[in-house]
C-alpha cells in the first residue's frame, strides 16, 4: 500500500529530497496555476472561430444538428462513438444554439479542467513544482495542443477518465468519493472507447491503495448506474449502435485511409513526433536529476500512470487511429508522468540540458496549435455552399460527403449519409445503394471527398440529377428528376450557415 502524500511534503517519498522552500505558498501555487490555465486559453482558442481539416468535427457537427432536430440517434442518425457523447453533443447543440464557435469553447474549458485534475493528481504525490508542470505539460501535450479547439469525443472521454482517477485516488481515503469515481469511469468510456485505458489504470490505483471494502462496492454502484441508464435510453438501437461503435472500428483496422486536406503530411507528423520527443525529454530530465535508490517506491507511487500509458499505447496499437489528435490517450498520461519526475531543484547539468531540449521540441506544436483550413479550401468548401444554397430551398435535405458545405448552406444533412467517412466507404457501410437510396429522398448531392472512390457514381447521379455545376473539384447535383421525400423538415437555423 503506497499512502497519499501530502501535498505541501517532499516531491515523492522515493526521491529523498528537501521539503519545498516555504515561499512556495499555496496562494502563489494558486496564482501560478491560474496564469498557466490563461496561456492555455491563449493556446487552445487562439483558432477556436475557424474550422478545423479534421474531418470528424464536420461529421459531428452535422450529426448533432440532426439530434438537436429531432432526429434518432441509431435508427436515423448513424453513430461512430458511444451513446453519451451524442447525447451531450445534443445538450451542447441546444444550449449554444448550434453555434460550432461555442461547442468549440466547451471542448477548450473541458481541457482545462483536465488539465487542472492532472495538476492535483500529481500534486499529492510529488510536490507543487510537478503539480505545475503536470497542467502545463498536459495542455502542451500532442493530441492537446493540436484537438483541444475541436468539436470531438477524444479530448472530453479523456478528460472524464482523468476526473475518475482523481476521484478514485481520493476515493481510496474517503468513500464518499467512490460512487463519483464509478459514475466518472463509466461517463468517459460511455463517451468514446478511448478511455478504456483508464480501468486498468484506477485497478492498479486500487490495487496499491488498498481502499475499504465499500468504496469499490459504490464505486461498481456508479459505474453500473451510468451504464445501466444508457442502456435503458437506447435499449431499441443498441444493434446499430454496436455496429457502429464497434464494428466500425474494427474493421477500420484493416482499411485504406484517404485523407482531404492539403497540409503537407511530412509537417505534420514531424510536429507530433517532435512532440512526444520534448515529453520523453523532460521525463528522461527528471530521472537523471532523481536520486537512485527505491526504484520500487518510485514505480508504486506512479503505477496507475505507467499503467494508463503502457495501455494507451496498446490501445493505439491495436486501433490504429487514422487521426494525430486521437494519440491524446499516449500523449496525456506522458505528460502527467514526466511531470511526476520534475524535481523541486534541477541540480545536476545533464538534467536541465534535457529539460531545455524538452521545452524546445515541445515549442513548435504549441506555436502552430491545431491545423486550420487554408483560404483556398475555405474558398472552395464557400462556393460549394453557394451552389448548394442557389438550387434548394433551406428545409431541403443534402447528401453530402462533405459535411461542412451542407452545414455552411443551411441546409439538412441527409442522416443515412451523415458520416461519408472513408472508412465507411471502403468498408462497405455506406454502399452505393445506400448513397442511391439516400439521394432519392434528398433535394442534391455533394460530391468531393468519399463520394468520388464509389464506382459509378457519375453516372447513378447523372439519372437522378438534371444539373450539376463543379467548382474546385467538388461537384454539385441538384434539381432531382424524382420528388423528394425525405423525412419532416424541422425548420434550418443560421448559426452554421453564418460561420460561427
Amino acid at each position: 500500500m503506497v499512502p497519499e502524500l501530502a501535498s505541501t511534503g517532499p516531491e515523492m517519498a522515493s526521491n529523498g529530497r528537501k521539503p519545498e522552500r516555504s515561499w512556495f505558498t499555496r496562494r502563489r501555487e494558486l496564482a501560478i496555476l491560474g496564469m498557466v490555465l490563461a496561456a492555455g486559453v491563449v493556446l487552445l482558442g487562439r483558432h477556436i472561430t475557424s474550422w478545423s481539416t479534421d474531418f470528424d468535427e464536420q461529421v459531428y457537427l452535422a450529426s448533432g444538428d440532426l439530434l438537436r432536430h429531432g432526429f434518432k440517434l441509431g435508427n436515423q442518425v448513424f453513430a461512430s462513438q458511444p451513446p453519451l457523447f451524442y447525447s451531450l453533443l445534443r445538450g451542447a447543440e441546444i444550449v449554444t444554439g448550434g453555434s460550432a464557435t461555442l461547442l468549440r469553447v466547451v471542448t477548450v474549458i473541458l481541457t482545462l479542467a483536465g488539465a487542472t485534475a492532472a495538476w492535483a493528481i500529481v500534486r499529492s504525490r510529488a510536490g507543487r513544482p510537478a503539480a505545475l508542470a503536470a497542467a502545463a505539460l498536459v495542455i502542451a501535450a500532442p493530441g492537446v495542443i493540436n484537438g483541444a479547439g475541436v468539436v470531438s469525443a477524444d479530448i472530453p472521454s479523456v478528460t472524464l477518465g482523468t476526473l475518475a482517477l482523481l476521484a478514485t485516488q481520493r476515493a481510496c481515503r474517503l468513500p464518499r468519493w467512490a460512487p463519483l469515481a464509478g459514475a466518472l469511469l463509466a461517463a468517459a468510456v460511455m463517451i468514446k472507447l478511448l478511455a478504456v485505458p483508464f480501468v486498468p489504470a484506477i485497478i492498479a490505483l486500487a490495487w496499491m491503495r488498498r481502499p475499504p471494502r465499500s468504496s469499490i462496492v459504490a464505486f461498481g454502484a456508479g459505474f453500473l448506474a451510468v451504464v445501466a441508464i444508457l442502456g435503458i435510453a437506447y435499449l431499441g438501437v443498441l444493434g446499430p449502435l454496436w455496429q457502429g461503435v464497434i464494428g466500425l472500428h474494427m474493421t477500420a483496422r484493416n482499411v485504406k485511409i484517404g485523407f482531404y486536406s492539403n497540409a503537407p503530411t511530412f509537417q505534420a507528423v514531424a510536429l507530433v513526433v517532435l512532440g512526444y520527443l520534448g515529453l520523453f525529454a523532460i521525463l528522461a530530465a527528471g530521472l537523471a536529476d532523481w536520486q537512485r535508490g527505491g526504484v520500487r517506491a518510485w514505480v508504486s507511487a506512479r503505477l496507475d500512470l505507467l499503467v494508463l500509458l503502457i495501455d494507451g499505447i496498446a490501445f493505439c496499437a491495436l486501433q490504429r487511429p487514422v487521426q494525430a489528435h486521437q494519440l491524446v490517450i499516449i500523449g496525456w498520461p506522458l505528460a502527467m508522468l514526466a511531470a511526476t519526475c520534475v524535481p523541486r531543484r534541477i541540480e545536476r547539468g545533464p538534467a536541465i540540458a534535457l529539460a531545455a531540449v524538452g521545452v524546445a521540441l515541445l515549442t513548435p506544436m504549441a506555436v502552430a496549435g491545431r491545423p486550420v483550413e487554408s483560404k483556398s479550401q475555405r474558398s472552395s468548401l464557400l462556393s460549394a455552399a453557394a451552389l448548394v444554397a442557389a438550387h434548394t430551398k433551406p428545409n431541403d435535405q443534402i447528401v453530402s460527403d462533405l459535411p461542412e458545405v451542407t452545414l455552411l448552406a443551411g441546409r439538412v444533412p441527409a442522416p443515412m449519409t451523415v458520416d461519408p467517412s472513408y472508412v465507411r466507404i471502403e468498408s462497405g457501410q455506406l454502399s452505393a445503394a445506400l448513397i442511391r437510396k439516400a439521394a432519392l429522398q434528398a433535394d442534391a448531392v455533394v460530391v468531393g471527398r468519399s463520394f468520388k472512390l464509389v464506382p459509378g457514381i457519375t453516372p447513378m447521379l447523372s439519372r437522378l440529377f438534371r444539373r450539376h455545376d463543379s467548382v474546385d473539384g467538388v461537384t454539385v447535383w441538384t434539381a432531382p428528376r424524382h420528388a423528394a421525400s425525405s423525412p419532416t423538415r424541422p425548420p434550418r437555423h443560421s448559426a452554421h450557415a453564418a460561420g460561427s
